[in-house]
């Protein structure tokens, strides 16, 4: 698969939301994709912060995600290339998304090397690892990363604040 185009909204979790997640993200991938339709959507509520979740729409290209509305409403959202395709990692059981956001006069060609370090480290407990450059925000770097449990994404040094 050519490279993908991740499309990451974060959104408010709602009673309605925890109560019957798979309805309400369906509701809401009906709402802001009339057409064309994503390759693969996944959503769930953030472990640190449950009141807030995210909904991940893979696109092959970002021209598809033009003709969505997420963008116009009230939410915010990143617009994320990635070089591999993302769905092994966000098809993992526990999703890490790390949001970098570069010093002023840093490029994102100093940064590459040490993501690509992290990214390439031999874990048994990572199932994908990747990053990407984001679209609309210059100085914005994504990490992601898809992990076998909550409980060896705590263990692991990969990714510490």
């Amino acid at each position: 698969m050519p490279p993908s185009v991740a499309e990451i909204i974060t959104f408010p979790v709602s009673e309605a939301y925890r109560a019957d997640s798979s309805t309400t993200a369906a509701d809401l991938v009906g709402v802001l994709h009339k057409a064309p339709r994503p390759t693969r959507i996944y959503h769930g509520p953030q472990v640190e912060d449950p009141s807030q979740g995210y909904l991940v729409t893979v696109w092959e290209t970002y021209d598809q995600t033009r003709a969505t509305l997420a963008s116009s409403l009230h939410f915010d959202v990143h617009h994320v290339q990635f070089a591999a395709d993302p769905t092994s990692a966000l098809s993992a059981p526990v999703v890490e998304l790390v949001f970098f956001t570069l010093k002023e006069g840093k490029t994102k060609s100093e940064i590459a090397p040490h993501l690509d370090t992290l990214v390439s480290q031999d874990t048994k407990t990572v199932i994908s690892s990747m990053w990407g450059h984001s679209i609309r925000r210059d100085n914005q770097l994504v990490m992601l990363v898809g992990w076998e449990s909550l409980e060896a994404s705590a263990k692991s040094d990969l990714v510490r604040e």
